[in-house]
């Protein structure tokens, strides 16, 4: 409505004009003319700010169901129990590693200990009587040698031998003052890399006999011991309590430390390890153990399986997780029945509507290179219900889980398989190369050749080099001893000239293979749901270019509406003072008539009287 003054105080004052209240008729009139225009855009105005918001909302909840469902990725679908875990403990740390089995650890004979050494040294002069306190003091100054080495324990009556590690760091000369507090000297060497120490109460039951050492310990395992040592070189005196000794164990008057560094010695399905700590994560791929006591007995298995109930719970949350994505993009394009008008942000949107579709196309699709035939997703207990949202559908997983529990990996695991041990592949997340189940791929030079020369510089996709098969890939130059197949000029050609995108593909050999003439090898490439989910998310959902060019739209549209908006308000104020300036000559006229009618009767008046 225009604004205009609802009183009219000079009508008021002047008692001969028409009495009317010129603003308030000026601004109806006005408001009858503008409003019928101004209405509906102002409606669209509101509109097209509610789907502003409705594309930062839509922006939102795809990138937070891509983040959720990036963490469901690393789901662990596998358990790994022990059969003996007094012995041996086993978890799952890494599921993309993990493959069903039952290895068995056997003969482990020795645990990973740590080199101990305690102050004052065994046979010096202090020996006897150890520190008397927790907080005694250092007979007189020291300036302390320390390496790290391995110690070997050559027994009786041989000299035991240390080895420095050249490859570790050198540290520095460690200065202590006589007199110094022993709590200050076993936190001086507790900071050095590669040991601990502190100050141990050994014996006594009183203040009378109490007796403390400094302990010092190195890191588990036969490498991991240290040697210090001492400036001096005369007898057992308390110059040298610090001194760890080439010594040897059968002469109890020199000095001996109180633990020999050693490895973790165990078999695994027969073949022996050494290990330099008791937690093994590179034994079993995706393992950890954690051997806890040597044993020589039976064996413990390390049993490793799909369980049920991990995979039902992650196929739900993945249920979830796209629920959660499509009930804010329904509310996003809720059309109001009750007449309200209460509509969602982007009601109408046919850009949120292709969202949808894709999202329904997308979860149709299924996942490929993991069997012959696509793993689809209602296989793996993804029921598509009648308003669109999906459920559990027990039947289908329970019989997928029976039948073919490994098709639940591909729901986490992308799958990059060879048949030749020799033979790897770099296949990126973002590569255009689509998933193949046992490819069968043909090694050899030329083309036009037929049968090749055997310089292995081609590989053709296909079981042979002819003419059906023309689809190859070109070795490049070696790198650090290995062949790449599939980066160079030719990536990808066709024998006809026409491409298939293998950017992000290629096939990796060691220098040291030799290929039979015309050899064969397969390979599989299954992309997982989880990765698939992103690049469709990046691509399509939440796709960058198309995000803009809809937010542009909608901000151009707003644009025009403020236009339109200004317009209009210059229309109101040009009509109000149109009606003004009329209204404004009629109160003239009005109050001349009235100041001459005044005037006549004032003379009647006066006429009568005289």
């Amino acid at each position: 409505m225009t604004e205009l003054p609802t009183n009219d105080y000079i009508s008021q004052i002047n008692r001969n004009g028409s009495g009317l209240n010129i603003p308030q008729i000026v601004g109806a009139l006005v408001d009858a003319d503008i409003d019928p225009i101004k209405a509906p855009v102002e409606k669209n105005k509101e509109k097209v700010e509610a789907a502003i918001s409705g594309l930062a909302l839509l922006k939102k909840s795809s990138e937070l169901t891509n983040a959720n469902i990036k963490k469901l990725g690393s789901s662990s679908l596998y358990t790994t129990t022990s059969s003996n875990t007094t012995l041996i403990g086993a978890t799952v740390t890494d599921s993309s590693l993990v493959k069903p089995g039952i290895p068995k650890i056997t003969d482990i004979t020795q645990l990973a200990i740590p080199m101990s050494f305690s102050v004052p040294a065994a046979g010096s002069t202090n020996y006897a009587n150890n520190f008397n306190s927790p907080n005694a003091t250092l007979p007189t100054g020291y300036s302390l040698t320390i390496k790290l080495g391995t110690f070997v324990n050559n027994g009786t009556g041989v000299a035991d031998v240390f080895t420095a590690d050249t490859g570790s760091p050198t540290i520095p000369t460690l200065t202590l003052a006589s007199g110094e507090d022993i709590q200050s000297v076993a936190r001086k060497l507790n900071d050095i890399v590669g040991l601990s120490a502190k100050v141990v109460q050994v014996a006594g039951d009183s203040a009378s006999n109490d007796q403390y050492k400094i302990q010092i310990t190195g890191e588990a395992g036969l490498n991991n011991g240290f040697e210090i040592s001492t400036a001096s070189t005369n007898g057992q005196t308390d110059a040298r309590i610090f001194d760890v000794w080439n010594n040897t164990n059968g002469t109890p008057a020199l000095r001996t430390f109180d633990q020999y560094a050693q490895n973790l010695n165990f078999k695994l399905d027969g073949l022996t390890l050494t290990r330099e700590s008791n937690t093994v994560s590179d034994a079993i791929p995706g393992v950890s153990l954690d051997i806890k006591s040597t044993d020589t007995g039976s064996g413990t298995d390390i049993k490793t399986e799909m369980s049920k109930i991990s995979v039902q719970e992650t196929v739900q949350k993945f249920i979830d997780e796209i629920n959660a994505y499509k009930a804010d993009l329904t509310a996003l394009t809720r059309q109001d029945k009750t007449g309200a008008g209460e509509h969602g942000e982007l009601y109408g949107d046919h850009y949120v509507k292709s969202r949808l579709r894709a999202l329904s196309n997308f979860m149709n699709a299924g996942l490929a290179g993991y069997d012959t035939n696509t793993i689809h997703m209602a296989s793996l207990g993804f029921k598509t219900q009648m308003d669109g949202t999906y459920t559990l559908d027990q039947r289908a997983f329970d019989n997928t889980f029976k039948e073919r529990p490994e098709y639940f990996s591909a729901l986490v695991e992308d799958k990059v398989e060879t048949s030749r041990s020799d033979v790897s592949i770099v296949w990126s997340s973002d590569s255009k190369f689509k998933p193949h189940y046992l490819q069968q791929m043909t090694v050899e030079d030329d083309y036009d050749a037929g049968t090749g020369d055997g310089s292995d510089n081609s590989m053709y996709f296909g079981g042979s080099i002819a003419a059906s098969h023309r689809l190859h890939i070109d070795r490049t130059t070696a790198v650090n001893g290995v062949y790449s197949y599939g980066i160079g000029g030719q990536t990808g050609q066709k024998q006809d000239g026409s491409d298939v995108d293998t950017t992000g593909f290629f096939i990796r050999v060691p220098t040291t293979t030799t290929f039979a003439n015309n050899a064969q090898f397969t390979f599989s490439l299954g992309r997982s749901f989880t990765n698939l989910f992103k690049n469709f998310h990046d691509e399509i959902l939440n796709n960058e270019y198309e995000h803009r060019r809809q937010e542009s739209n909608y901000e151009v549209k707003r644009e025009n509406i403020e236009d339109r908006l200004t317009t209009i308000e210059l229309r109101s104020n040009m009509l109000a003072q149109s009606y003004n300036k009329k209204f404004q000559a009629m109160e003239e006229s009005v109050t001349g008539f009235n100041s001459t009618g005044n005037y006549l009767n004032n003379f009647i008046t006066q006429w009568n009287e005289s």
